[in-house]
């Protein structure tokens, strides 16, 4: 379990660093100030990304647990609504 927490940690590190080092280049060849910010934007959210790339493998997880519970609570509600009828 622990083995699958760390390999998808690592999916979304290598993911967030590619994101990163994409925008670097992209800040390095553009020459419009109006981009240059943007980038600039990006780089500081793709950091924020890879500092957060061990914890979200537990947020997916617990965000699948939420559709699911509320998928569970939708198909209830219908089948009281049906009893009712």
């Amino acid at each position: 379990m622990i083995n699958l927490y760390l390999s998808v940690a690592v999916v979304f590190f290598i993911i967030s660093m590619t994101s990163l080092l994409d925008s670097v280049r992209s800040l390095k060849t553009t020459r419009s100030r109006e981009t240059k910010v943007w980038n600039r934007g990006q780089i500081k959210r793709d950091k924020m990304m890879i500092m957060l790339s061990p914890v979200w493998p537990a947020a997916v997880v617990i965000m699948i647990k939420e559709l699911v519970d509320s998928r569970e609570l939708i198909f209830v509600r219908k089948d009281e609504q049906k009893k009712r009828s």
